[in-house]
């Protein structure tokens, strides 16, 4: 067929120029590319200190700098974690948490390190290479020693299969005729065995063989004579980990060309990507070549840069590369994913071989290849082969309701498993299911009681994890199995549904937590006074409003947000008729007592003293809320009885006078003296005469204590004549006692002793005759004298005391 477009895209993502780095920045000893997040530059500033620079690739190359003196720095390819040497001293640094994780000093040279892994270093020193783990607190760790044949090389690069049991240290070498050799020493962890080859770069990767994880080692050899061409091995590893009847990968050796004007011209980069099952491969003089794994095909092979590539990684989400070259350039180079399988059939003319590479890629372009086939067996009643079609389709093609539906229709025939489960069964050698399928599959083996089947896939990673598969065994009663489905899926609102629904409150707010989603307060309190205790409830409130979780009723101001959370909390306790509950949490969650609060200040007063007036009573007396409404709340107060809040409330005189003359309810002697204490010496006169003549007997004692509290201030005559003026003979008697103790005034101290004798309280007057320091002994003596008391004591105190006979 005509010419193909080459299936690839070239794009510059930047230029680390522009972001500000040094011409002799751009060297394979100074920056490194551990991962598609960011590149690290070291080097000196204008003031010619050394600086890190961290070019964050998914923000525009924004650079950051750093002061740092290290001879070397490789950040981790999927956290903000970084591996810096100085000398002897190896440390690794979380940059996010700004603290030091691992430090060691070594005794041998290091000369090439990186990071194999999210969890490991390679360490590659003169003799040995050595991992360094980021999860355990261990010194870094002997692997093997170096072979000799790579004594006299730069050590390019080291790399690890994804089990970290199969390793491979690539080193260069300049030969005496000008060329360059490569050298991979190939270790297996398991054999504890070395293999040296002649390699310039490599790479491991993963694949699936017919539902077999499969590991592959893929490099590219050039005889360092000149002589024979160079190839591209692709060779499988670590089958020791495989089934005995698991298929083994044929290996594979492919002429790798080099254009004429290319003949002194070598790898450089090697990157496999498990994503496409794919190989990119880049020279020193910017030659790039793209090969299909499983199949061996050369998708590409074009010029896409002038300038040497000496930094590469992996781009994890396109499942191509990244390449920074000498020039500054930033490179992506990916697959372009729908014009590989139109690309393959226009070249190679071979709709099976397009097939297989869109089976083991799953790359779109061959679905209609596949429906055929499927078709073809499926028409003919072969349902066992339509289902391996299906399995090795790209995930698009056939896996989808479709199918299922087709499977689910053939009627079942006696003595035969029903197709659909022949098709599931077909699908699960081979891999793992989708969510559809996993739902599907699921509730026809819970409709067959075997539920056990479910835990058994699940724990072999055969199933898709989803909310929906997690509902199905909720419904069907596995409560634990549902938890893992869910927490898998990363369903993270059921996970806390469930939590609280099997009465695990204490495990909610540690979980949101973890996984730091934003919770609904309000829905899961409900659900845990629904199935659990108030006290639960409260407990749950309380520990999510003061969890520091993002709440979905974010208003702008923090303030504002918990205002409404906790003002939603109340009214949904209050809903279930949780009073206490409801109060409480408002209680412990509102730390402030400041103007937005005011609506719900008077809600939480104004439901209390409808139904717990002491409760209420008890919050006013503490006096902590001062924003609430405060006529609403004195109209409840009134109603509930609690006249002496009411009467502090309210602002109006006949407000207060109508409270004062309601004969009802009783009078708080606290809050009534406390109300006095604020009123004018006129409205206190007039508040005291109204109390006094409303309910004289009642409020007698009262209104005494209110006297002897602001005596002087009413007015002490007036004060004395309205009580003497009730028709209580001993009213003025009770306002004498509570006064004259604290008054030195003789008229006082005589109008006291008069009324005790005219009550015939002779033991009060015996005692202030004896004790009293302020009375006029002579108009005490003419008065005693003159009632002729049938006690002589007080005569007899005051004729001792002042020396009459």
């Amino acid at each position: 067929g005509a010419m193909a477009e080459e299936p690839v895209e070239v794009a510059e993502l930047g230029n680390l120029a522009a972001a500000g780095i040094q011409a002799g920045s751009l060297s394979f000893s100074t920056t490194t590319l551990e991962g598609d997040n960011f590149a690290c530059v070291r080097e000196k500033n204008a003031q010619g200190q050394m600086e890190l620079v961290m070019v964050d690739l998914k923000a525009g190359l924004r650079a950051t700098r750093r002061p740092m003196a290290a001879d070397s720095a490789i950040i981790n390819p999927e956290r903000q974690v970084i591996a810096l040497k100085a000398g002897a001293i190896l440390q690794i640094f979380d940059l996010e948490k700004r603290a030091k994780l691992k430090s060691v000093q070594i005794s041998e040279t290091v000369v090439f390190w990186k990071w194999v892994s999210a969890n490991t270093i390679g360490i590659v020193t003169e003799t040995a290479v050595y991992h360094w783990y980021l999860s355990d607190k261990a010194e870094p760790a002997k692997v093997f020693d170096r072979h000799n044949s790579l004594a006299p090389t730069q050590i390019m690069n080291y790399r690890a299969d994804r089990h970290e049991q199969w390793l491979a240290l690539i080193g260069i070498a300049a030969t005496p005729s000008q060329t360059v050799a490569g050298h991979m020493q190939l270790y297996s962890v398991a054999r504890k065995q070395s293999q040296v080859l002649e390699a310039h770069a490599a790479s491991f990767a993963t694949i699936n063989l017919a539902g077999h994880e499969t590991s592959l080692l893929a490099f590219v050899s050039k005889p360092s004579t000149g002589e024979g061409a160079a190839k591209l091995h692709i060779i499988e590893v670590g089958t020791e980990r495989k089934a005995e009847n698991a298929p083994r990968f044929a290996k594979k050796s492919l002429d790798f060309a080099f254009p004429s004007g290319f003949e002194r011209d070598f790898p450089v980069a090697l990157v496999a990507s498990s994503k496409h099952a794919t190989i990119f491969v880049l020279t020193k003089m910017g030659m790039l070549h793209i090969y299909e794994l499983t199949t061996g095909t050369c998708l590409c092979m074009k010029r896409v840069t002038e300038s040497t590539v000496f930094a590469s990684c992996a781009e994890r989400a396109s499942g191509g590369m990244l390449g920074i070259n000498r020039a500054g350039q930033v490179l992506s180079i990916k697959l372009a994913e729908a014009k590989v399988i139109p690309y393959v059939m226009a070249r190679a003319g071979d709709p099976s071989l397009a097939a297989k590479i869109a089976a083991s890629s799953g790359l779109p372009g061959a679905d209609g290849y596949f429906l055929n086939r499927f078709l073809e067996f499926f028409n003919a009643g072969r349902y066992r082969e339509a289902a391996i079609v299906a399995a090795e389709s790209p995930a698009s093609a056939l896996r989808n309701a479709e199918t299922i539906a087709r499977f689910k229709r053939v009627p079942e025939e006696e003595g035969q498993p029903p197709a659909l489960l022949v098709y599931f069964q077909a699908l699960l050698e081979r891999g793992k299911l989708n969510k559809l399928e996993s739902v599907e599959l699921s509730q026809q083996v819970i409709a067959l009681g075997r539920v056990q089947m479910v835990d058994k896939w699940l724990s072999a990673d055969k199933l898709e994890a989803s909310e929906e598969l997690g509902d199905l065994l909720k419904q069907a009663g596995e409560l634990t199995m549902a938890m893992t489905v869910y927490v898998k899926a990363s369903a993270h609102g059921a996970v806390l549904k469930a939590l609280i629904e099997n009465g695990q409150i204490a495990k909610v707010v540690p979980y949101a937590q973890r996984v730091g989603m934003t919770v609904n307060i309000a829905e899961l309190v409900q659900l845990a006074s629904t199935y659990a205790s108030p006290q639960a409830a409260l407990e749950l409130a309380n520990a999510l409003q003061s969890s520091g979780l993002q709440t979905s009723s974010a208003v702008n101001a923090a303030g504002a947000r918990s205002m409404e959370d906790i003002s939603q909390m109340f009214d949904m306790f209050l809903q279930k008729g949780m009073l206490q509950e409801a109060t409480a949490y408002v209680l412990d969650n509102m730390k402030e007592d400041v103007e937005t609060a005011g609506d719900l200040q008077t809600q939480v007063l104004i439901a209390n003293l409808n139904d717990a007036p002491q409760v209420a009573g008890a919050i006013l007396s503490r006096k902590v809320w001062t924003h609430y409404n405060k006529f609403k709340v004195a109209q409840a107060c009134e109603k509930a009885g609690l006249a002496g809040h009411a009467l502090l409330l309210y602002t109006d005189m006949s407000d207060v006078k109508r409270i004062l003359t309601n004969t009802t309810h009783k009078l708080e002697r606290e809050s009534v003296l406390e109300f006095f204490a604020t009123l004018s010496s006129e409205d206190a006169y007039t508040c005291l005469e109204v109390l006094l003549r409303s309910n004289p007997r009642g409020n007698l004692q009262i209104c005494v204590d209110i006297a002897t509290q602001s005596f002087d201030a009413m007015g002490a005559q007036k004060v004395l004549k309205l009580f003497g003026g009730l028709k209580i003979p001993e009213a003025l008697f009770l306002l004498l006692q509570g006064i004259v103790p604290q008054s030195d005034d003789p008229d006082l101290h005589f109008a006291s002793i008069e009324e005790s004798i005219k009550l015939g309280q002779f033991a009060e007057a015996e005692r202030l005759t004896r004790e009293s320091e302020h009375y006029n002994p002579e108009k005490v003596k003419t008065f005693l004298m003159s009632v002729k008391a049938r006690d002589p004591r007080p005569l007899i105190n005051v004729c001792d005391r002042f020396g009459y006979v």
